[in-house]
């Protein structure tokens, strides 16, 4: 039973101690191997045995944890959805017409109108992977119009 998520995101599951000891009883391994198997170790939490102790676990009670970026999320009475996120993007929403404005370290970066859900968690993903590169290749019309011809989109 594997559980996909972002690559970028640090993932584990939650469970007590007795179920780790229990783990190491039923599979016949040392408390570090359970402990790699419930936090995804890349080098030795990757497995078959790893595998079907997360499994064990997560049919026991255990419960996977994503580790995500903390992102403040405000509501103001005007209507708006204001984001914040830790590289300095921030998405603004207006409620009522679903207008939708990006902007990095300060800087309009692009608008949308009528944003459905589905399109405001893009934007919400690609604007908390924002750089400054990106923020140059949108701000200056020389390296825009360069990028759109690498991409093939029009600009």
């Amino acid at each position: 039973m594997e559980i996909k998520t972002e690559q970028n995101m640090k993932k584990r599951i939650d469970t007590t101690k007795e179920m780790r000891q229990k783990a190491m009883k039923v599979f016949h391994v040392t408390e570090q191997t359970v402990f790699n198997a419930i936090c995804f170790d890349s080098k030795r939490g990757d497995t078959d045995k790893a595998k079907r102790i997360r499994s064990y676990i997560l049919q026991n009670g255990g419960v996977v944890m994503v580790e995500l970026p903390e992102v403040e999320t405000i509501h103001d009475a005007e209507g708006m959805m204001r984001q914040y996120f830790p590289n300095g993007g921030m998405v603004e929403v207006n409620k009522m017409t679903g207008d939708l404005v990006a902007y990095y370290k300060g800087a309009e970066m692009f608008s949308k109108e009528n944003v459905s859900i589905r399109q405001l968690a893009e934007v919400q993903d690609i604007i908390s992977l924002w750089t400054q590169r990106d923020a140059d290749i949108m701000t200056t019309p020389e390296l825009y119009k360069k990028h759109c011809r690498l991409a093939g989109v029009e600009s």
